[in-house]
This record gives C-alpha cells, structure tokens and sequence, in this order.
C-alpha cells in the first residue's frame, strides 16, 4: 500500500484499437460522490501500478484482471497526465500505453458495467473517470495511423 510520504498514485492504461476503434469500459462506480451525479463514467482497461512492482507486470496483472488477457504486446507510451484527485486526496500521474492484444472473447471484471469499442468520431461523446482522457485517446488513435 501507499504510505503517506508517496507523492504520487501512477497508474496506466491499456489503450486497445482494433479496426480503427477503441475499447473503452464502462465504470462500475463505487464512490459516494460520483454516483450522485448519475453519470455514466467510462474509462480504459489498467490501473494502479503497486509499491515494487514493474510497469510490465502491473500492466499484465490489471489486463488479466479486467479483460481476462494474457497475450499483448506493448507498443508505446502515447501520452500522461498529472492531476490532483479530491476524492483520494492525491496527485495522480496517469499514463496511456498502446497495446496490441488479440482480443476475441470479451470477460470484464465486475469493476465494470459494460464495453464498448468507439471510432475517433466517439471519443467527446463520452464521459472520462480521468480528466484528460478524451485527449490521451485521441494521441493514442494518432500513434496508431504511423
């Protein structure tokens, strides 16, 4: 766990595009203050990155966690963001990594309600658990098209 002298949360995130979309999931919301305002938050498979633990083996764990995948390839670092969440009272750094996995059979995790896959055109139509995520995507679709 984090001890109070850590100054950040990092976490990361699989972006996964396939046939020029996006698999975003739909957040199974738990926070009090986030299920008051009866929005539907979506988000990208991934997450916290744990106290010694490696990058590639945090990425692995949430995968298998949240999609049930064991196979992907890590193609880049697309895009980060810093920002202050209120609701941990800690600076998150948040990083998007593009992934290429062979994704046939969908099995979310019960932290999420629903998948979808969005075109480019999609993204604004969408709410993000993080705040610059619309962006972070975005850049991920750009990377894609090299």
């Amino acid at each position: 766990m984090y001890n109070k002298f850590q100054k950040y949360v990092v976490a990361q995130k699989a972006l996964i595009i396939k046939n020029n979309k996006c698999l975003i999931l739909e957040i199974n919301i738990k926070l009090p203050a986030l299920k008051r305002k009866n929005i539907k938050f979506w988000d990208l498979p991934g997450g916290r990155i744990n106290k010694n633990e490696n990058y590639i083996k945090a990425l692995k764990r949430e995968l298998k966690e949240e999609l049930n995948i064991d196979k992907f390839k890590i193609l880049n670092i697309v895009d980060y963001d810093i920002w202050r969440w209120e609701h941990l009272n800690r600076w998150v750094c948040g990083i998007i990594i593009l992934v290429n996995a062979d994704i046939k059979n969908i099995r979310i995790s019960k932290e999420h309600l629903n998948y979808k896959w969005i075109s480019e055109k999609e993204i604004n139509k969408h709410k993000y658990l993080w705040p610059k995520l619309n962006r972070m995507i975005k850049k991920g679709f750009e990377y894609n098209k090299l």
